[in-house]
């Protein structure tokens, strides 16, 4: 095939294909584009680096491919001068990637922001340097490629790694402009390596990384980081050991089977005021340490230390312990959002002020309030609802056994939406027009009863 691409200055989207496997992944928004997918017998890509309109590249499937060359770039001084995002994927025998002698590093890739190379397992370094890359995106390439990130690519803000099985260790200390990071599916990786975070990290998340068994004892150390995502991490036992960043404002931490200790069940913890507005604990608990809660003034769940947390969710942790009274929500002065299903808690039938165990405080300006998986609750006439002078969401489900849940004083008249599912009982007691509690909840906006 003979294409002449000289010329045509208004192209602005170009596909090329070739095979039976091609699909289509154009994106609706208005770019300069170009897709090479799918010529695997192809050996030599074309001098791409003269057309300076295109905006996004992306080159898939293109398994001839070992070298890219000179002839890449093209003969201009400048090459690729609007290239914003590049992306290879698909290439299995891809070795090498030169840059041009005669192009100087600064007209190469000038407004290069976003580089995505997967599955390009025999690339090895070095790679070209893009001065002014923003975010890098390596899946499935060669640990080489990897264990050079901070010489070839250190202006990066963001970086995303995964599917590493052989990887063992990460070492990324030299990227200190570094805000976000990502590390999915390295089977391989059991630490993250002393000191090995950037100090600017605002952003971090690990996700099933079966054999990671540690991260830096430093966390606390990092001092801009903001949120922290750590999910289907089986083996790792801590976090936070010895302190908490002083401005994380989220946390969530999922299937982590072997964590036997929460953050924040540590006593030289329980005077830190922590600005820390998101919590999320699922799927996690294996063992509750309440030796290690004692220091904490008897605040349970070690969240009393946090005053100014606006979001918390404990959700199926069956092998939760602390008495429901110990878990400290009051001490939230600043919560907005509390979700609670933790599963278990077979002896809870009501939250009665007669029961110390059970009994359940909440913080005054809660707006949004969600209560589940209660197998055995009969009722919650007892819990403060009406205290609650800022509620504007109430949500209540999988509680089979529950024939009671308006207080005697009735719902707050702040309350926009109620929401019944899994409830059988007060589920017929709320039936629009029917209903023996529906002349209490007819005032309120929405009202959605079972799963209508």
């Amino acid at each position: 095939m003979d294409a002449d691409l000289k010329g045509k200055h208004n192209i602005k989207d170009l596909t090329m294909e070739w095979g039976n496997d091609f699909y289509d992944t154009r994106n609706d928004k208005n770019e300069m584009q170009l897709y090479l997918k799918g010529c695997r017998n192809c050996t030599l890509l074309p001098s791409l680096g003269q057309l300076s309109w295109i905006k996004n590249l992306c080159i898939e499937g293109m398994s001839g491919i070992k070298n890219i060359d000179v002839e890449f770039y093209g003969q201009n001084v400048e090459s690729f001068q609007s290239l914003e995002s590049l992306t290879f994927s698909d290439m299995l025998e891809w070795e090498e990637w030169r840059s041009p002698s005669f192009i100087d590093e600064e007209r190469l890739f000038p407004r290069l922001h976003e580089l995505k190379m997967t599955e390009c397992p025999k690339l090895t370094a070095p790679l070209p340097k893009v001065l002014f890359l923003q975010d890098l995106k390596l899946k499935a390439c060669n640990e080489v490629v990897l264990g050079r990130i901070g010489v070839d690519f250190n202006s990066l803000a963001a970086l995303e790694i995964g599917d590493y099985e052989e990887v063992r260790w990460l070492r990324l200390e030299k990227l200190g402009g570094l805000k976000r990071l990502k590390v999915c599916r390295c089977d391989g990786l059991v630490s993250l390596e002393e000191p090995t975070l950037p100090c600017n990290l605002e952003y971090l998340e690990i996700r099933e990384c079966t054999n990671l068994e540690k991260l830096p004892n430093e966390l606390q150390s990092l001092r801009s980081a903001t949120e922290l995502v750590i999910g289907n991490c089986p083996k790792l036992m801590n976090i936070l050991e010895k302190g908490w960043p002083p401005m994380l404002r989220k946390l969530e931490v999922f299937n982590c089977e072997g964590i036997k200790a929460l953050p924040g069940y540590y006593a030289q913890l329980q005077s830190r005021a922590v600005e820390y507005p998101g919590m999320f604990i699922s799927d996690l608990i294996s063992k509750w340490w309440m030796s290690e809660s004692r220091g904490i003034s008897g605040r349970g769940l070690g969240l009393g230390f946090a005053p100014n947390l606006r979001y918390v969710a404990i959700v199926n942790c069956e092998n939760l312990k602390t008495p429901l009274s110990g878990w400290g929500l009051n001490w939230l002065s600043s919560l907005k959002v509390l979700i609670i299903a933790p599963g278990g808690y077979q002896n809870v039938i009501s939250f009665s002020h007669d029961d110390d165990d059970c009994h359940l405080r909440f913080p005054t300006f809660l707006t949004r309030l969600n209560i589940g998986n209660f197998q055995n609750l009969e009722s919650m006439a007892s819990l403060p609802l009406p205290t609650l002078v800022s509620l504007q969401r109430l949500y209540i489900w999988d509680c089979p056994k529950l024939q009671l849940f308006l207080p005697k004083e009735g719902l707050p008249e702040t309350l926009g939406r109620l929401q019944i599912r899994g409830c059988s009982i007060i589920e017929k007691r709320c039936l629009k027009g029917r209903g023996e509690d529906w002349p209490h909840t007819a005032h309120i906006p929405v009202i959605k009863i079972g799963r209508n």
